[in-house]
């Protein structure tokens, strides 16, 4: 254990396999270097274990890496850790074997706070080797800025789980869904998906299975779905549940260009009566889908669905196709098509 300052260049001063831990405040280190451990962000040294001693040791503080490229196996975050690069095009950590999740933080129990920030650097699948980039199950309070995620042949983001976290100006690229939501336990509430972009992710870009006051605002959506297969598609919300806070999603200033497959936006019937989702201020054109937005349909509860400044022209074979049990409302909307089933009134 330090508990004095530590002040090191980016260069290896600890070997051996026991922990190093520092005590932060009254002088310690306010930055952990992978490098300390004999990192080398070259793109062919294994920085793996020198990347998770750092996390390890700068509990409670911030692991800073260099602009380069860590080649690393899987690794695990810690809650109160922050990992932060110099700009998320320079400072990457690639993975090195096929099939992992790169970074997670799990907890599996019960939700905990994680109060923590990732920030300024890419996650990479190295090919399609990376299955996950990052997974976070059952926690809250947490932020994604700044950052990039491309090319993982599962998912991107995967938030199990895990509530009340923001993404703000993060790219999500290549993947096959780019972010996933579900939950064993408490509903994926109180998650914003805020400028960045999203795109070429073949499954889906945004899947969210269960949850409320989700907020996707200002995002660069193209590419994304695939041509002529229905399970595929660009924003998917199925089984939302407000459960009396009113508001299910909020998807507003949306640019969805050239993007494929069921929908733009799908949104499936909720768990409770009157889900409310807002769709406001956003273009939906070019690509080849059955819908620009597909609501509804099939039994009980009811889907709220409220459209403001939507222009949807040519997005599909309907550019609103709108099934049975959907009330709701449209303000200012332009549409080519509408299919509205004779029980909606929207």
């Amino acid at each position: 254990t330090i508990t004095g300052t530590l002040i090191a260049p980016r260069t290896q001063i600890f070997t051996g396999s026991g922990a190093v831990t520092l005590a932060y405040g009254g002088g310690s280190a306010t930055e952990v270097y992978p490098e300390w451990w004999g990192a080398i962000p070259d793109g062919t040294t294994d920085c793996t274990s020198a990347v998770n001693k750092a996390i390890a040791a700068a509990s409670g503080g911030e692991v800073v890496i260099a602009a380069g490229v860590y080649l690393c196996d899987a690794l695990t975050l810690q809650p109160q850790t922050s990992i932060r690069g110099t700009m998320k095009d320079e400072s990457i950590i690639k993975a090195r074997t096929a099939g992992i999740t790169l970074l997670t933080l799990s907890n599996s129990v019960s939700i905990a706070e994680a109060l923590l920030t990732l920030s300024q650097f890419t996650l990479d699948a190295n090919g399609g080797l990376g299955a996950i980039g990052f997974q976070v199950n059952n926690y809250a309070k947490f932020t994604l800025r700044d950052m990039k995620f491309q090319g993982f042949t599962s998912k991107g983001v995967y938030s199990h789980g895990s509530i009340v976290w923001t993404a703000y100006r993060v790219d999500v690229l290549n993947c096959a869904i780019g972010y996933d939501f579900d939950t064993d336990q408490s509903h994926s509430n109180q998650i914003a998906i805020r400028d960045g972009s999203i795109g070429g992710c073949a499954t889906f870009g945004v899947r969210i299975d269960r949850g409320a006051l989700f907020k996707l605002d200002g995002v660069d959506m193209e590419g994304n779905g695939t041509a002529g297969v229905s399970t595929t598609g660009t924003v998917y919300l199925k089984n939302m549940d407000p459960d009396g806070l009113g508001v299910a999603a909020t998807i507003e200033g949306l640019w969805m260009e050239n993007n494929s497959g069921l929908a733009a936006i799908v949104i499936d019937k909720p768990l409770s009566n009157y889900a409310k989702h807002i769709i406001r201020d956003l273009h939906i054109f070019s690509g080849t889908r059955t819908s620009g937005i597909h609501a509804g349909g099939g039994a009980t509860p009811y889907t709220g669905l409220y459209l403001e400044n939507v222009v949807a022209q040519n997005a599909g074979t309907q550019d609103l196709l709108v099934g049975t049990h959907v009330i709701g409302a449209r303000i200012g909307c332009r549409f080519s098509t509408t299919n509205i089933s004779a029980d909606a009134t929207v």
